[in-house]
């Protein structure tokens, strides 16, 4: 009777290299990176030489609905993974996913078969995992949670927003240059960017807003019409509560922040947010959120011009708020760097 017991060492290591590549292929490469570099090179070491007595390992055929499965070539390019610096065993996580999960399964099926072993474990291979990185892992750093946890196309999603009207929010820190020069030492500089920069993020998801970028001196937000209506919410309300709240928080931040400089600018020390509404079209370049539209520049400009502690909109949004019981607008006339001068409206928020 043939050895049974030279498929358990290999089917131990399977099961302990799949527990590892779970968690660090949906975290893209975070967690539990060395272990599952480690127990990848150990389980090629093991059914290479399992290979040398069984060459049917290598000829195990190829999975239904997915394309032929070279166990060979895996089994090389993981132990050659354990040498290199990269993150992911192929080109990319996506196809290291791709290749990897349906191995698991057809390896897994041939040493239990072979170590005559009689239990059928639950082995639900598919594109779970894929889906769960394009949708909330790809995703989680732009669109609110609450968009995040019931989304089921983000393409979709994306055409919506562009066919839909949405506000622009440009948040800028004014007398930054000075908040770096004179800081008393580069940890309390650090330690109060990452307070504006995490609170700034927490606002904007709360008021279900899309998060674009840290522009290294504030910030790139939206607040779009089809996204708020997800949540049975209107996207002009969502605006003027962030920037209600965002103003608030960060006239006591800068004023907090000011009072720990070594040297203090005779300018006020702040942010500065402005906004404009209007068409943008939203794609997904190169895993890359790219945002396109007039009103982008026009929410630039204003920023610009704006004092700390100003929120100011163009023209249209003006409009929208001009109504709204709780908001009191002032209207300003506001120049270009050409010279061009046109009317805009600054935003202050009733008690």
């Amino acid at each position: 009777m043939a050895d049974k017991t030279i498929y358990l060492n290999p089917l131990v290591l399977l099961q302990t290299f799949e527990v590892y590549w779970a968690y660090y292929s949906v975290s893209d490469g975070k967690l539990y990176a060395t272990a599952c570099n480690k127990s990848a090179s150990m389980l090629a070491d093991s059914l290479l030489e399992l290979s040398e007595k069984d060459e049917r390992l290598f000829d195990i055929g190829w999975i239904q609905t997915e394309e032929e499965i070279d166990t060979e070539e895996i089994l090389q390019t993981i132990k050659k993974w354990d040498n290199s610096n990269n993150v992911s065993p192929y080109e990319n996580m996506f196809i290291s996913i791709r290749k990897i999960s349906p191995f698991i399964r057809l390896v897994k099926n041939f040493l239990i078969k072979e170590a005559g072993l009689t239990i059928e474990p639950v082995m639900q291979i598919n594109r779970e995992e894929l889906m769960y990185r394009e949708g909330v892992l790809r995703w989680q750093a732009h669109l609110p949670t609450m968009v995040i946890l019931g989304m089921k196309s983000p393409e979709e999603l994306l055409k919506k927003a562009s066919e839909s009207t949405t506000i622009v929010v440009v948040g800028d820190i004014k007398r930054l240059q000075e908040l770096m020069t004179y800081a008393k030492n580069p940890e309390s500089f650090s330690s109060f960017m990452v307070k504006f920069i995490e609170h700034t993020r927490m606002l904007v998801d709360e008021y279900m807003g899309v998060f674009d970028k840290f522009t290294g001196n504030g910030f790139l937000a939206y607040f779009n019409k089809s996204i708020c209506e997800i949540s049975n919410l209107d996207f002009v309300d969502c605006f003027a509560n962030f920037v209600k709240a965002e103003i608030e928080f960060s006239n006591d931040l800068f004023n907090q922040w000011g009072k720990t400089l070594r040297k203090l600018p005779p300018e006020a020390l702040g942010l500065s947010i402005g906004a404009d509404i209007g068409e943008l079209v939203f794609q997904d370049l190169a895993s890359q959120l790219l945002v396109v539209g007039e009103p982008l520049v026009w929410a630039w400009r204003i920023a610009g011009m704006g004092k700390a502690g100003d929120a100011v909109v163009n023209n249209l949004l003006y409009r929208e708020l001009e109504n709204k019981p709780d908001i009191a607008i002032k209207q300003t006339v506001s120049t270009t760097a050409s010279g061009e001068e046109f009317l805009t409206g600054s935003i202050s928020f009733k008690k």
